[in-house]
């Protein structure tokens, strides 16, 4: 496949904690839309707050699992601050696009974009296997084996 890419850069954003078929296909989509990804990781001390629980997996060990899963997209660490976006300032994507469960996140962009006037394109990724493959089903059936 040797079709154009439809922008230079797209930046996803996300936890990837225990990275599943639902994580890869969503970073492929990105790949289909942009020369480039930027993953942006959510760090440690924003985990807990955003999931409502505490990450299985460290920051260090998510991003190397990324990298190791996708060597050739960037992989940043999240602003520590929520909603702050610096990372959109810093690396300018063309493009953003939110998992099809970031719905949350997608809003709180669109505010962002809106309020300092970036025109960035935020982009919604189309689910695969929803019911089988999604971070929450995966957890509770880890936790299940031990019980």
């Amino acid at each position: 496949m040797n079709e154009a890419k439809r922008y230079k850069q797209v930046m996803i954003f996300g936890c990837f904690d225990g990275l599943h078929n639902g994580h890869r296909s969503f970073i492929e989509q990105a790949q289909a839309l942009a020369e480039h990804v930027i993953a942006v990781l959510t760090p440690d001390e924003l985990f807990a707050s955003l999931k409502n629980h505490v990450a299985c997996k460290n920051f260090a060990e998510r991003k190397a699992a990324l990298i190791a899963a996708k060597p050739e997209i960037t992989v940043i660490g999240g602003d520590a601050t929520l909603s702050s976006y610096g990372v959109i300032r810093q690396y300018r994507p063309d493009c953003i696009l939110c998992g099809y469960d970031q719905e949350a996140l997608q809003n709180d962009l669109q505010r962002f974009l809106a309020a300092n006037a970036l025109d960035i394109p935020v982009l919604t990724a189309q689910p695969f296997e929803p019911e089988r493959y999604h971070s929450s089903l995966l957890r509770n059936k880890q936790s299940n084996q031990f019980n």
